[in-house]
């Protein structure tokens, strides 16, 4: 691991897939040595700059219960990222790394609300959500044109 800066981490890992019931969360589980400290991150895969928003978990005792044996868990917290089918497509990670190959990917937290309340809902698995965004955005352009339309109408009359 090479760290970037203090919120940005370049990192050799082995892509795990999700279960099969985590395959519409808007999460990642991501090694627990890291030092971040907020709910959300961006991935970034350096070789074609794609990159995902989304919230971040952490793996341990809850990852063990849920997910894997305590042995297995204990030789992959410190070189293993677990996303689903979604984020890996959208990474540009065809395949997880049945054959345990490591994958470089930069992670960053996401300090901005911007980023968390309007760019990560986009990034989501779930159609649901990402639709929902979409329509308060549009919803929220439309209320300040009218808002702004009403304003000019009372102004100039």
């Amino acid at each position: 691991m090479r760290r970037m800066n203090k919120n940005k981490h370049l990192l050799r890992l082995r892509i795990y897939p999700s279960k099969l019931e985590e395959s519409k969360e808007g999460w990642v589980w991501i090694p627990s040595h890291l030092d971040i400290r907020t709910d959300f991150i961006e991935i970034i895969n350096p070789n074609n700059k794609k990159k995902i928003i989304c919230e971040k978990r952490v793996l341990d005792d809850d990852y063990v219960r849920h997910h894997k044996t305590l042995q297995e868990v204990e030789n992959c917290q410190k070189e293993c990222i677990t996303m689903n089918k979604f984020y890996r497509d959208h990474l540009g990670i065809r395949k997880y790394s049945k054959t345990r190959e490591y994958v470089e990917l930069e992670i960053k937290e996401v300090i901005s609300p911007i980023k968390k309340d309007f760019i990560a809902p986009l990034h989501h698995p779930s159609a649901f959500v990402r639709i929902s965004i979409t329509i308060g955005i549009i919803s929220l352009f439309i209320g300040i044109a009218s808002l702004s339309l009403t304003l000019l109408l009372h102004l100039f009359s």
